[in-house]
């Protein structure tokens, strides 16, 4: 199965919070994994915000950075993914960056894992919410 996976579950793989273990074993027990370019730079401000509430060390930053990268098998271009992540933000009322997602697993025919329990529930009133999975 392909599974696109988002910055909520990427960034539990390099740093110590709620849901790593669920994060780390879905990284070990899946190989064909895909995101949108977007989640580097997401995950980077994400890390950049831990370093900043001194939750992460600075000197880790870099190498977190480019283990999510490793483990990314496939990034896909956002230019690929911006029109139709704009078209499901304006039907969800929901950000483009999620919904970027999103249309990378619509596009891919494969299924988002996030832990993002917000968009989650937003999008189990849509179709598109059966190619989303939470991250358990």
């Amino acid at each position: 199965m392909r599974w696109v996976v988002d910055a909520s579950v990427a960034v539990k793989w390099v740093i110590m919070e709620d849901g790593r273990e669920e994060a780390r074993r879905f990284l070990l027990t899946n190989d064909d994994i895909i995101a949108p370019e977007f989640l580097v730079v997401e995950v980077a401000n994400v890390l950049r915000k831990k370093i900043a509430r001194r939750q992460f060390e600075a000197t880790n930053g870099v190498r977190a950075l480019e283990g999510v990268q490793s483990a990314i098998g496939m990034f896909v271009p956002d230019r690929l993914l911006a029109a139709e992540a704009f078209s499901l933000a304006e039907r969800l009322q929901h950000s483009v960056y999620d919904c970027l997602y999103l249309a990378c697993a619509v596009r891919n025919e494969a299924t988002m894992l996030t832990a993002d329990t917000k968009f989650l529930e937003k999008l189990a009133l849509y179709p598109e919410g059966s190619r989303a999975r939470a991250l358990t």
